[in-house]
């Protein structure tokens, strides 16, 4: 192959790849395999908007994102994503990250929506994050930080929890971890997911009236020495 041919070639793969269309770099980087969907993708993978978008149970919305060049040089897909908060839904920033064996999210910052069935039928509204970080490396978790508070929807039994439950995530052993407590310091909720989306959420409550009681029994909680409580599993 001649110099000129090796240039025109490169001239052509770079073009190809500048004018990447984003909805076929969702599919072609594996962001749907990770459970990345939308009801429309546009632009190019450099700055493209996703309308509608979900990951998995999460409603992401109408976000603008683009492919971050230097972790490309790692092998790294790294998206930047934001929400600009049109609409009512809130602003939303931070960025994913996928390669093989790799799976992140890096200062996470915002209100997500979620599925009513996304905790084994745990009824949470929303996720509120503030600089939220999570790295799965090889199915472990490496590195965990950031705020989280779940916002539930109505009440538990008869318990008002619309305040939401907050907590710190870290990593603890291969999992990541987020204990939760309400701001009464009565419930507390820890979440548990490794590295496939398994979850198991552990949900106590202290209580100890003969009503409130009667009324965790029949909404599936058990009690124990420690309270009352009732664990969700599944997967995300």
């Amino acid at each position: 192959m001649s110099r000129l041919h090796l240039w025109t070639l490169t001239a052509m793969i770079l073009a190809f790849i500048m004018c990447l269309p984003l909805r076929l770099a969702v599919s072609l980087i594996g962001l749907e395999d990770a459970g990345l969907t939308a009801r429309m993708a546009s632009g190019t993978i450099w700055s493209g908007r996703l309308e509608q978008s979900r990951l998995g149970p999460f409603h992401l919305g109408t976000v603008d994102t683009g492919l971050s060049a230097l972790p490309l040089l790692l092998g790294r897909a790294h998206f930047v994503v934001e929400r600009a908060g049109n609409g009512g839904t809130g602003p939303l920033a931070g960025s994913l990250e996928l390669s093989s064996g790799r799976r992140a999210i890096d200062q996470l910052s915002g209100t997500i929506g979620i599925t009513g069935t996304a905790l084994g039928g745990l009824p949470v509204e929303s996720v509120q994050l503030d600089k939220f970080s999570v790295l799965f490396r090889d199915g472990h978790c490496r590195l965990a930080s950031g705020k989280v508070q779940l916002m539930l929807a109505g009440r538990i039994a008869g318990l008002d929890l619309r305040n939401g439950l907050s907590g710190s995530a870290r990593c603890q052993g291969r999992s990541l971890v987020i204990p939760l407590a309400g701001q009464s310091g009565m419930e507390r909720l820890t979440l548990t997911i490794d590295g496939t989306g398994r979850y198991e959420a552990r949900f106590g409550i202290a209580a100890s009236d003969p009503m409130t009681a009667t009324a965790l029994s029949a909404a599936g909680f058990s009690s124990t020495a420690e309270g009352w409580h009732r664990v969700f599993r599944g997967r995300f």
